[in-house]
């Protein structure tokens, strides 16, 4: 199953007015302009900290890594920017 039933494309993004971390082994691998974690992270191979940050996110959320993978290619991370409005 997709993110959608439907598969209508979808548009995600965790907006935060903080920077990101710089030793965060998952947002290091962030692209600055599509805001996404893959493909970066997917090609990220074990042994490495992206890999082990990766499945503790899985397992904390409840997803599978492949399930995980599948809404990292659509979440976008819009950080470091003031909220619309302020």
């Amino acid at each position: 199953m997709g993110l959608t039933q439907d598969e209508t494309p979808v548009d995600l993004a965790l907006l935060s007015s903080r920077s990101p971390g710089a030793g965060d082994p998952l947002i290091c691998l962030r692209d600055s302009r599509t805001q996404l974690l893959v493909p970066k992270e997917a090609r990220q191979g074990a042994p490495s900290k992206a890999v082990s940050a990766r499945a503790r996110c899985a397992e904390r959320s409840g997803l599978s890594e492949e399930r995980l993978l599948e809404l990292l290619t659509v979440l976008r991370f819009d950080l470091a920017r003031d909220a619309p409005g302020t």
